[in-house]
């Protein structure tokens, strides 16, 4: 136990100034027993030379170690050979592989022949070349490492159960690749338990998810409060929301509170071009106007203060953002030139 403490001091020394999640380091030692053996001076000497062939910090290498406990006590030399082989095998550069492993530590400790048969296997199954599903894996690293079986598993019970071809499903695992890795039981659940929290029927929610598909993998709870708080926050009744959500689902990917601070600078921008803006018909924008972060609609609120000629907070707002400050900067040059002319 005593190894373990000297450990745990240098390992939080090293992480400083972020914390050491001493609960994760914790877990990872009760699975791993070794670490509880591991002198503090191996792993010190592990840690700064692994770091070192790796080409990344020592707190980058011990947050990676920490989710995956071999790399401690693995030989630096033998980590870093091994990284090389692996990207290599992937067709990416060593640095690359490393930023993704960082992601799935796993990575750095996989077997060179397990990761090429992974992606051969998993493409072929899929139907995708070799190409098509790397793009998938490098924006998902869990994909090279797992099973080749029940990615198609996962693919085929989860085209059904959306009511997808195969052709259609592979376009949107493309765009969202953790759809891949969510089991057809949770995607069941999530479907169905999301339908009843937001009052609709499980083919109605899946079709408005299909337009966002992280709404797919959200926990249903969580869409079911937002519903409940964003519908509050605006001032409308839940029905009025949903209905809302369903043809724009963008507003049950944003925070409530978000969505009340839009509203708050939609209004001021009403108020400076003395328009009536009913709440039913903000939210009824959808994308083109709360779907603009909030420094974008701060640049429009300041345009409709300056410019009295624009009369629709949707045409202001639904401009880019080069051409509101394109206006901003034409509207205050005019305005220069009105203050000199009277001097």
């Amino acid at each position: 136990m005593s190894a373990f403490i000297g450990a745990a001091r240098f390992l939080a020394a090293a992480m400083r100034p972020d914390p050491l999640d001493v609960d994760k380091l914790l877990k990872a030692s009760l699975r791993y027993p070794a670490l509880f053996k591991l002198p503090a001076e191996t792993l010190r000497a592990n840690v700064s030379r692994s770091a070192a062939l790796l080409g990344i910090e020592q707190a980058q290498f011990i947050r990676a170690a920490t989710r995956q406990p071999q790399l401690f006590w693995k030989p630096p030399k033998l980590l870093a050979a091994n990284a090389a082989h692996n990207a290599k095998a992937l067709g990416i550069s060593k640095d690359d592989f490393v930023g993704v492993a960082l992601g799935r530590p796993q990575l750095l400790c996989s077997k060179t022949a397990t990761l090429r048969r992974n992606v051969a296997a998993s493409a072929k199954l899929l139907g995708l070349t070799r190409a098509e599903f790397m793009k998938l894996a490098l924006r998902n690293p869990a994909l090279l490492t797992a099973r080749p079986r029940t990615l198609v598993r996962n693919f085929k019970a989860n085209a059904a159960l959306l009511g997808l071809t195969h052709a259609e499903f592979s376009r949107l695992a493309l765009d969202y690749t953790a759809l891949l890795r969510t089991s057809p039981d949770s995607l069941a659940h999530n479907t169905g338990r999301s339908a009843e929290l937001l009052g609709l029927d499980r083919r109605a929610f899946i079709a408005m998810a299909l337009k966002i598909p992280r709404l797919l993998c959200m926990k249903p709870e969580t869409l079911g409060l937002k519903a409940t708080r964003a519908a509050k926050l605006l001032g409308v009744t839940r029905a009025q929301f949903v209905a809302k959500a369903r043809k724009h689902p963008l507003l049950l990917t944003q925070k409530p509170e978000t969505l009340a601070r839009k509203l708050a600078h939609l209004r001021t921008m009403a108020r400076e071009m003395d328009a009536e803006l009913p709440v039913a018909d903000i939210i009824g924008y959808g994308p083109t106007v709360l779907g603009r972060s909030e420094a974008h609609l701060e640049r429009c609120m300041k345009l409709a203060a300056i410019s009295p000629r624009l009369k629709s907070v949707a045409g202001i707002v639904g401009r880019s953002a080069a051409d509101v400050e394109a206006k901003i900067h034409k509207a205050e040059k005019r305005s220069a030139d009105q203050r000199a002319r009277r001097l």
